[in-house]
């Protein structure tokens, strides 16, 4: 789940890379980071209020709604399989829709269904 969250710091601009790498991962104070990225410290308020979070959690939507549904399908189990995430638990991790969720259990169970290979199955919602 984490390596989700990773990629989508990866997709964001360098600038913001750079600030999470430097102001989040690291630690660093806001005077500093942004010494070494090269900009004012007012300039860094942009990634401020939620707008971080905000850029992050529309890159992970892009990287969710562009897998296949059996790798969409494969994280939903995994984490279904756990049984401490209801649907609208998971959609918001994944950052998608609670509709995106269920759509994946039923794919994934519909599957099984009609003969496909046994993984697993999710948990009725």
């Amino acid at each position: 789940m984490w390596r989700i969250y990773e990629d989508a710091v990866q997709q964001l601009d360098r600038e913001a890379q750079e600030y999470v790498r430097l102001h989040i991962t690291a630690e660093l104070s806001l005077e500093e980071t942004a010494r070494r990225i090269g900009v004012s410290r007012s300039y860094l308020r942009r990634y401020g209020g939620g707008r971080l979070a905000a850029l992050v959690r529309d890159a992970i939507t892009r990287m969710v709604l562009q897998m296949t549904p059996e790798d969409l399908a494969g994280i939903v189990h995994a984490m279904d399989s756990l049984g401490l995430l209801n649907e609208e638990e998971m959609s918001r991790l994944l950052c998608v829709p609670v509709e995106v969720v269920v759509d994946s259990q039923r794919g994934r169970v519909d599957r099984l269904q009609r003969g496909g290979k046994p993984v697993g199955l999710c948990r009725a919602g």
